[in-house]
């Protein structure tokens, strides 16, 4: 339901791309989001232009919900670089014969980018996105395909992919990706620092690479992992949706989970599922780029269940004293866990 504190009259173009509950009506209509803003309209028939507006930008950027031939891959394609020129200011901070920084701004079915993305481009057509502590962004990629950066990440890919060629994206942190498959059978591969290669033809899944080790969580589809990395087996491992592996120097495991588990943080949650204390100390470290201290008096393994938001970084750790029965203070820019 939509905040009676919110004052759409005022939002711009931008701030009604923004909001959930704009979004949704948009993407997934009901009798009570149609009702809302079908009054809305009636009552500010002066919106109705910039309403409309954000409206069809939504609907003309979401991913497709079948096979694309590559035609119409690169049409999509270009009106989402069209609509983003024509939308968004470009703000330069350094621009030298091989880079520039642009604003982005795009929605997608599950989930809309959020404007403030800073894109580079190299002298090898390759794009490279960052997220900050705390930030995770959904992308578009030049297939079609959505992939969702979680925070503290990094992927670079090509400015547009040969339709002879391979699709090829590199991760250093954790992504979500749910690949279009093409009628042409485009290999879709993801690359790790850790050497593993996930290869794919249509499927969504989770690629978790930091601290020499990589997790992969398959939730629908099929994949196969290759290792470069010559400590690992040379066959390929084939993986069922449910299926997760993990890989860390030579050691390789793979096991049967609830996928959503692991894929509920591009819902900006965490869920718990006798989570220990020490990974959530992991995620906030990795996530929100914490300084976390430990009383040695305090277990690091005992566990939780449930749900946190990952929106906010004080409420985050907030919930983490109360869920885990400790104290913990913030000196200077240190969180102190003790008992």
């Amino acid at each position: 339901m939509a905040n009676i504190s919110t004052n759409y009259k005022e939002f711009t173009l931008q701030q009604f791309l923004e909001d959930p509950f704009f979004r949704e009506w948009v993407l997934r209509p009901d009798f009570e989001s149609d009702q809302f803003w079908g009054d809305w309209i009636s009552e500010n028939p002066d919106r109705k232009e910039i309403l409309t507006e954000a409206k069809s930008l939504l609907l003309e950027l979401r991913i497709p919900e079948y096979s694309l031939s590559q035609d119409e891959v690169e049409v999509i394609w270009d009106k989402i670089q069209i609509q983003v020129k024509s939308k968004n200011k470009v703000l330069v901070a350094h621009a030298g014969k091989s880079m520039f920084w642009q604003r982005f701004a795009a929605a997608g079915i599950a989930a809309v980018l959020v404007l403030g993305i800073w894109w580079s481009w190299s002298q090898t057509d390759l794009i490279e996105v960052k997220t900050a502590y705390g930030e995770t962004m959904p992308l578009f990629l030049p297939d079609g395909s959505k992939l969702i950066l979680n925070a503290n990440s990094k992927v670079r890919y090509s400015e547009k992919w040969d339709p002879d060629d391979r699709r090829e994206i590199w991760l250093e942190g954790e992504a979500f990706f749910d690949v279009v498959h093409l009628k042409s059978h485009q290999p879709f591969l993801v690359y790790t620092t850790n050497g593993v290669e996930v290869e794919v033809l249509g499927t969504s899944f989770s690629v978790y690479d930091r601290d020499k080790k990589a997790q992969i969580v398959l939730e629908e589809g099929n994949v196969s992992l290759a290792f470069s990395n010559t400590k690992q087996p040379r066959e390929k491992i084939l993986m069922k949706p449910g299926d997760l592996v993990s890989i860390k120097e030579d050691k390789v495991e793979k096991k049967v989970v609830d996928a959503v588990i692991y894929t509920s943080w591009t819902q900006n949650l965490l869920i718990l599922d006798q989570t220990s204390l020490e990974e959530i100390i992991r995620v906030g470290r990795e996530n929100f780029g914490l300084e976390i201290k430990i009383d040695p008096r305090v277990s690091l393994n005992q566990t939780a269940s449930g749900s946190m938001p990952l929106e906010d970084q004080e409420e985050f750790m907030n919930l983490t004293a109360k869920i885990f029965n400790v104290t913990i203070a913030k000196k200077e820019s240190t969180y102190q866990i003790t008992l």
